[in-house]
């Protein structure tokens, strides 16, 4: 049994022509029409029986009588494909009613545009359906609108996955929603992977430029999200949370708002890789610092090496003056002591007078050292068999003081030509500054140490003497090897020590500087050139052309 539609009356007329004067004057499209489909045949023609003038305006023509006269056959005329018409239709036919379907309709000039139709059959009381009533709008620009969406899109989209620079979408909760390929290659992850966290960059801790590492909530997109102004380009520094690798980033991160409101519903990061510019940069950096502590270091070793000229040409007359008269007062010691008939008390005197000259004698030779006057020939020596027999002459002292002594030699390193006695005297003063400096600590440890090392494309055998006392201040760092310097409470050192100290490994070829270590102390360091024998079969000599240089380092633990 046919049902009647709602606007269906009891004599096949429908309400819908009963109100359709009141629409005449709507905005929207309203017509009636002639169906293609009845329950016997096709009807091979529709045409429109009413239309209001929205729908005639739609069309292009002037009144809806003129549409009325001109339209005959509405899937020919008005629909731009006949198949559209005929779909429609057919679902008339079985569901009696559709709603927004859209399709594209063709207007008197020939022109077409798009249009959303909704419309219902009516039957009469055979079921058979006699007419189609229903509205249209005009949605042509809300099409286009769509279609330019959807190229934007699709162009945006094309740059997404296309372009260089790593790009990750967030919601308004900061979780991820889209990365584009160079993001998955910079970060190691699938864009399936990120979707849904909430971490800037997920598996990577980051950290700013000073190395703190930074909470979700210092993160540039967290900034742009409570903003809603863009952030960056910032650099960060990122590092994996497992294998530990790291990368410098420029990022930016930059807010997006639905149109008239303030706060963003998305943000999107562009993750600029940087690592090989900050490296530049940071090695820059550390070369510039390098430069300054060089030219510190050689106009340190100017002033020292001034200092030292003049020291030798001073020490060299001055040792010559004081041997000169002393040999005169030593040879007449020498004639009284020989006197048979000197009394008891005074050939004490006399001795103490010998031994004050012996005394004063060695001082000259001390001062002898700074000309440089000397030739000996060095031979070639085991370093680590010269440290242990100065610590089996310090075993005693070191035993009664507590001191504890640790030794480490390069298996490796070969006999190297020095001056025995010169290197006792360079190793007995820094034993010695070692022992004073530990008094009164409550950690007594003296450390030394010998391995090979490379500088300048030559060998070296490095020896390290550390202790564990007070070390040595920074202003005092500077100056140790100064002549006549010292930090030691007067009469308990000359400050010539190091000097000489100093001119010795110099003439060896060698350096010697000062660094302050961890446990609080102070390690001296030597660096002794491993020679080869000369061309001739002969043993290197000891150099006396060289000024004498200081090189000082002023690290401090």
């Amino acid at each position: 049994m046919a049902t009647k539609s709602p606007l269906t009356n009891d004599h096949g007329q429908t309400g819908f022509h009963d109100c359709f004067d009141l629409l005449r004057n709507a905005p929207i499209g309203f017509f009636i029409s002639t169906p293609e489909f009845s329950h016997s045949a096709i009807t091979p023609r529709s045409s429109y029986l009413k239309v209001n003038p929205a729908l005639a305006k739609m069309y292009g023509y002037s009144t809806p009588e003129e549409l009325i006269g001109s339209i005959t056959d509405i899937a020919r005329q008005v629909y731009a494909s006949a198949d559209d018409r005929t779909k429609l239709s057919r679902i008339l036919e079985n569901q009696e009613e559709v709603a927004n379907y859209e399709c594209v309709l063709r207007r008197r000039d020939g022109s077409e545009f798009w249009a959303s139709i909704n419309a219902r059959a009516v039957r009469d009381e055979t079921g058979d359906i006699i007419q189609y009533h229903g509205f249209m709008t005009d949605i042509t620009d809300r099409k286009r609108a769509e279609q330019e969406l959807r190229q934007s899109e699709a162009k945006h989209r094309g740059q997404f996955e296309t372009m260089s620079l790593a790009v990750i979408y967030y919601d308004g909760d900061g979780k991820v929603i889209s990365a584009n390929p160079a993001a998955e290659r910079m970060f190691g992850a699938s864009e399936s992977q990120m979707i849904g966290t909430k971490q800037m960059i997920p598996h990577w801790k980051v950290l700013d430029e000073d190395g703190k590492r930074l909470s979700e909530a210092q993160l540039p997109t967290a900034s742009a999200l409570q903003t809603g102004q863009m952030v960056g380009p910032v650099v960060r520094e990122i590092i994996h949370s497992e294998n530990q690798l790291n990368y410098w980033l420029s990022i930016t991160a930059v807010p997006i708002f639905f149109s008239g409101e303030k706060t963003p519903f998305q943000v999107y990061a562009i993750f600029e890789d940087i690592t090989e510019r900050k490296n530049k940069e940071i090695q820059q950096k550390y070369d510039i610092e390098e430069l300054r502590e060089t030219r510190k270091s050689l106009e340190l070793r100017l002033q020292q090496a001034e200092k030292m000229n003049a020291l030798s040409r001073i020490s060299a007359g001055v040792a010559h003056e004081i041997l000169n008269p002393l040999n005169i007062i030593s040879l007449e010691m020498q004639i009284f002591k020989s006197m048979d008939s000197l009394p008891p008390g005074m050939q004490e005197e006399v001795d103490v007078c010998i031994k004050q000259i012996e005394r004063i004698v060695a001082i000259a030779d001390n001062l002898k050292q700074f000309s440089r006057t000397s030739r000996e020939t060095l031979v070639l020596s085991d370093i680590s068999s010269i440290i242990n027999e100065l610590l089996q002459m310090y075993a005693t002292q070191m035993r009664i003081e507590e001191v504890e002594v640790s030794t480490q030699y390069d298996a490796q390193a070969p006999s190297i030509p020095v001056d025995v006695n010169k290197i006792d005297q360079v190793l007995i003063n820094l034993l010695t500054n070692a022992l004073a400096a530990m008094e009164g600590m409550e950690i007594k440890r003296l450390d030394i140490c010998t391995r090979m090392v490379r500088s300048a494309g030559k060998d070296y055998l490095r020896i390290e003497v550390a202790d564990t006392g007070t070390g040595i201040i920074k202003k005092d760092l500077l100056r140790v090897f100064d002549p006549f310097y010292t930090t030691k409470d007067q009469g308990k050192g000359t400050g010539m020590g190091l000097s000489i100290s100093h001119g010795i490994v110099q003439q060896h070829g060698g350096k010697i500087w000062a660094e302050n270590n961890r446990q609080g102390g102070a390690t001296f360091f030597i660096d002794l050139p491993v020679n080869e024998a000369d061309k001739e079969g002969q043993p290197p000599r000891l150099r006396d052309d060289l000024n004498p240089t200081c090189h000082v380092t002023t690290q401090q633990s």
